[in-house]
């Protein structure tokens, strides 16, 4: 009886602290969200690759080398827009890549 009542005053302790967590962790996402962008890369024989992306200046994102190389074609998308992007640069050693998407 005694656990069980160590463990329910631990449980009353520890719920606010993890709810305060889980809203800074909410706070993160909605102010990192709008950075993050999903990749859709296309190799010429059909295959895709899905990944993501993020933005890291104006029109540039970066992504990891394995979901694009080999692409033909580059989609970046977040909700409803999508634009085409372009390989800019590649470092498949460290598996990165560095993408344009004009207008971004």
């Amino acid at each position: 009886m005694r656990a069980l009542r160590a463990l329910a005053a631990a449980a009353v302790w520890l719920l606010p602290a993890l709810a305060t967590a889980n809203d800074q962790a909410a706070q993160v996402f909605s102010s990192a969200s709008p950075s993050v962008y999903s990749v859709l890369a296309t190799a010429r024989n059909g295959a895709q690759m899905l990944g993501s992306a993020v933005v890291v200046g104006q029109g540039r994102l970066a992504t990891n080398h394995h979901v694009i190389a080999n692409a033909e074609r580059i989609v970046v998308r977040q909700g409803e827009e999508e634009r085409e992007a372009v390989l800019e640069s590649s470092d498949p050693a460290h598996d990165l890549a560095l993408l344009h998407a004009p207008g971004l």
